[in-house]
């Protein structure tokens, strides 16, 4: 497996690897950005295994009013548990939210969800099993880009909230 490079490296392909110039500073775009400004330790390249994750951005309830939507950072091969992010944030149940719904919270307009929120209203919480990986790596940059961070780096600057929030076998 390729090393992590350094934010001099990086930060060259940082730019190009979301398909956004400077003026857009939502999601992948923003994360990658300060990752490089933070000397924080990623590399571009596909990402297998345990280490692959995947972003699922979700709205938590209480009986039929909103609580809050948040955006949940899981491995691929495992199943996200809703009730355990509901019961997490003091809900009585999860679910998906729309695609319009998610470029509107997200503030893109490709319907993916980025592991990072600037909005202190959109928390990400990370499952456990990731944050104790020592990469983690997000394959849906763009469909021919992905990119891996050392998980303590990742933490570091999204904040995530760190739970239990796969199904267990």
């Amino acid at each position: 497996m390729a090393t992590l490079l350094d934010s001099h490296d990086a930060r060259k392909s940082a730019a190009t690897a979301t398909g956004r110039g400077p003026e857009n500073s939502t999601g992948w775009s923003r994360l990658l950005g300060l990752a490089a400004c933070r000397g924080a330790r990623f590399r571009f390249g596909s990402t297998a295994g345990e280490a692959a994750a995947r972003c699922v951005l979700l709205r938590v309830k209480r009986g039929r009013r909103t609580l809050r939507h948040v955006i949940a950072v899981v491995p691929e091969q495992r199943t996200l548990d809703l009730i355990a992010v509901a019961r997490l944030y003091g809900g009585t149940s999860a679910g998906f939210v729309t695609p319009e719904a998610t470029d509107a919270l997200t503030g893109g307009t490709d319907r993916q969800v980025p592991p990072h929120s600037a909005d202190p209203g959109l928390e990400v919480v990370l499952d456990q099993s990731l944050r104790d990986a020592p990469e983690i790596g997000f394959n849906d940059v763009r469909p021919s880009v992905a990119v891996t961070f050392a998980t303590e780096d990742y933490a570091a600057i999204a904040a995530p909230r760190v739970a239990v929030i796969t199904a267990t076998a």
